[in-house]
């Protein structure tokens, strides 16, 4: 079987290929074929790129919330300054 220590080093399609014929190996048969193990890792390739994207969106989603809150912040200590200053009254924070 593979070792993790050189797992890194192997593309993820030759890995599944490599594992998928060990496990063949194993079990006396060959049901993995070439065609099918290269349909798989196509698919695994797939989701790992959809998932690494989501992860991403998630992530800019997640700063610009955050560019947000903090503008609409500023906005409102902005605001209250203004009025602070125009009716030299105090305005209570919520």
């Amino acid at each position: 079987m593979t070792d993790a220590i050189g797992a890194g080093s192997i593309p993820l399609s030759s890995l599944i290929v490599q594992t998928a014929g060990e496990k063949a190996e194993q079990n006396g048969e060959t049901l993995a074929t070439p065609e099918n193990v290269n349909k798989v890792a196509d698919q695994v390739d797939e989701q790992v790129a959809q998932a690494q994207q989501n992860q991403a969106q998630q992530q800019e989603a997640k700063r610009s919330l955050a560019v947000g809150v903090s503008a609409a912040q500023q906005q409102q200590e902005l605001a209250e300054i203004y009025v602070e200053q125009s009716t030299g009254q105090e305005v209570e924070n919520n």
